[in-house]
C-alpha cells in the first residue's frame, strides 16, 4: 500500500505524483468512507488529497481532521463554483496528474486510483483526461440506476479501456459523447488543466472541459476499472429540478438541446416509463414494498425529463434567473426531505 506523499525508503517528503481533488459541503454522509477509500489505494507512486471546503455547517471538517494528510483549503460558500472551485484545487496540486472526486462518490476497490492513471502511463502525453465508471447504489432511485446502467455500458466493456478522439465528421449526438466527462470521477493532466482551465460556469463545467480537451487534439479514455459508488435517490420533484439544471447546463456548456414538442411530452414519455417498469420488476435488489413505492412514481419521472429537456430547448435565456437551481435546493430543502428523495449535498456534475 502506498504512504502519501512520504518515501517509504527515507521517510523524507517528496513531491508526489498524483493529487485527488475533492470539493466537500456539507459532505459528512459519506466523506468518511471516501478518504478512508483513498488512503487505502494500492499503488506504486505517491499521491495526494487536497479538499476545497465551501461552509460546511455539519460534520465535514471534523472528519477531514481524523486525516492528517489531507491539504484543506477553505473558502466562504458564496465563492463556490464548479469549475472556479476546481481550478484553486489544481493550482494547489502538486501532482502532475489530478485525479477528481465529489464528496458521496466512493472508490469501489483498492486499486481504483492506479486504474485511473493506467492509460496516462501507456498511452504517454497525447492523454490529456480520463473519467472512470460509476456504479449505482443497490438501493437508489431505479430510473437513475437504470439511466446509470446503460450510459456507461455505451462506453464498453468493463475489461477494456476505450481510447476518444474527436472525429469532426461525426452526428453530433456521436460528438456529444465523445466530449463527454463526468467530475465526479475523472483525471487530467495538471499541464492540460493549467492550459485549459475550467470554464467558471454554473452547471456541466466538467463536459464543457472534456470537448475542449478532445478538440484541442488531445485523446481521452473511458477507465471502466476506476470505478466508484456513486448515484442518488431523487423523488420526482427533485428529479425534475435536476433535469432542468442538468439540460440548461448542458446547453450552457456545449450547446445541446433537445427539439421536444409538447406532443411529445404527452405522449413519449409511455415507452421509457415501460422499460423502467420493467427493469424495476426485475430488479432483486428492491424489496417488493420498494418496487411498489417507486412503480407509482415511474410515470412522473419520464413526463418530468421530457418537460426539462423542452424548458432547456425553448428558454430564451440561461441566465441564473431563469432557471431552478439544483444548489438553491440543496440548501433550502436538505435538512427537511424525506431519506427517499434527499440530495446528497455533493456539488455533483
Amino acid at each position: 500500500m502506498a504512504e502519501p506523499i512520504l518515501q517509504a525508503d527515507s521517510g523524507r517528503a517528496t513531491t508526489p505524483r498524483v493529487t485527488v481533488a475533492i470539493p466537500t459541503f456539507n459532505g459528512e454522509a459519506l466523506l468518511g468512507d471516501l478518504l478512508t477509500q483513498v488512503f487505502s489505494q494500492e499503488t506504486d507512486f505517491t499521491f495526494e488529497a487536497i479538499v476545497a471546503d465551501s461552509g460546511s455547517t455539519d460534520g465535514t471538517l471534523p472528519i477531514i481532521s481524523a486525516f492528517p494528510a489531507v491539504k484543506l483549503i477553505q473558502i466562504p460558500n458564496e465563492e463556490f463554483g464548479h469549475g472556479s472551485t476546481r481550478n484553486l484545487l489544481v493550482s494547489n496540486a502538486l501532482g502532475e496528474i489530478v485525479v477528481f472526486l465529489t464528496q458521496d462518490a466512493v472508490p469501489v476497490s483498492r486499486h481504483w486510483l492506479s486504474e485511473m492513471i493506467r492509460p496516462f502511463d501507456e498511452i504517454g502525453p497525447q492523454l490529456g483526461a480520463a473519467f472512470g465508471k460509476q456504479v449505482p447504489r443497490p438501493d437508489c432511485c431505479p430510473m437513475v440506476k437504470r439511466d446509470i446502467l446503460a450510459a456507461f455500458e455505451d462506453f464498453g466493456a468493463d475489461h477494456v479501456i476505450t481510447i476518444q478522439a474527436w472525429r469532426p465528421d461525426l452526428k453530433q449526438s456521436e460528438q456529444d459523447a465523445l466530449g463527454f466527462l463526468s467530475n465526479v470521477n475523472s483525471a487530467a493532466r495538471r499541464s492540460v488543466l493549467e492550459d485549459i482551465p475550467f470554464e467558471d460556469i454554473r452547471y456541466c463545467e466538467d463536459q464543457a472541459f472534456g470537448r475542449s480537451v478532445i478538440k484541442g487534439g488531445y485523446l481521452k479514455a473511458y477507465v471502466p476499472k476506476a470505478a466508484v459508488l456513486h448515484s442518488h435517490s431523487f423523488g420526482p420533484r427533485d428529479y425534475f429540478r435536476r433535469m432542468v439544471d442538468e439540460f440548461y447546463g448542458l446547453r450552457e456548456s456545449v450547446g445541446y438541446t433537445a427539439d421536444v414538442t409538447r406532443l411529445q411530452v404527452a405522449f413519449s414519455w409511455i415507452r421509457p416509463a415501460s422499460q423502467d417498469m420493467i427493469f424495476l420488476l426485475r430488479d432483486e435488489s428492491y424489496s417488493r414494498r420498494a418496487k411498489l413505492r417507486w412503480a407509482v412514481r415511474v410515470p412522473f419521472y419520464s413526463v418530468g425529463r421530457l418537460v426539462a429537456m423542452r424548458m432547456a430547448a425553448n428558454a430564451q435565456s440561461s441566465a441564473p434567473s431563469a432557471r431552478l437551481s439544483l444548489e438553491a435546493v440543496q440548501k433550502k430543502r436538505a435538512a427537511s426531505l424525506p431519506e427517499e428523495s434527499t440530495f446528497e449535498n455533493d456539488f455533483n456534475d
